[in-house]
């Protein structure tokens, strides 16, 4: 498994275990075992395991803006531009409910973020 490879089994471990656990119940024991690395491979890309969810929260985030954005009508009403935001948003929420669980929002808190959409728009 290359670099890049075990980075992205990490964080997509860190998100199953988070959804299933709770964050106090995500151990970096049993986020490595379900990434299939050693328990001392996590630190070798993250320094802590707040480090660790906050790279996770940023792949949620850029899963879900990619996925909101994708076909986005730029030249569109700003209706449809609106509509093509919600459809995508419930859409990528019904194929990956995982990602949205309450552990996820939870172990967020006190993060926020400003993310600048196409044609103008910004949500927080």
């Amino acid at each position: 498994m290359g670099k890049e490879d075990k980075r992205a089994a990490i964080i997509n471990s860190t998100v199953r275990v988070v959804a299933e656990l709770g964050f106090h119940g995500a151990s970096m024991a049993v986020i490595a075992s379900g990434a299939g690395v050693a328990g001392g491979t996590i630190y070798r890309y993250f320094e802590s395991k707040d480090d660790l969810m906050l790279e996770v929260i940023r792949e949620l985030e850029r899963r879900c803006l990619g996925a909101m954005l994708r076909d986005y009508p730029r030249h569109g009403s700003v209706r449809q531009r609106f509509f093509h935001l919600g459809h995508e948003l419930i859409r990528h929420y019904m194929l990956y409910a995982a990602e949205f669980g309450p552990s996820l929002f939870r172990m967020g808190n006190g993060i926020t973020r400003v993310i600048s959409l196409p044609g103008g728009f910004t949500t927080t």
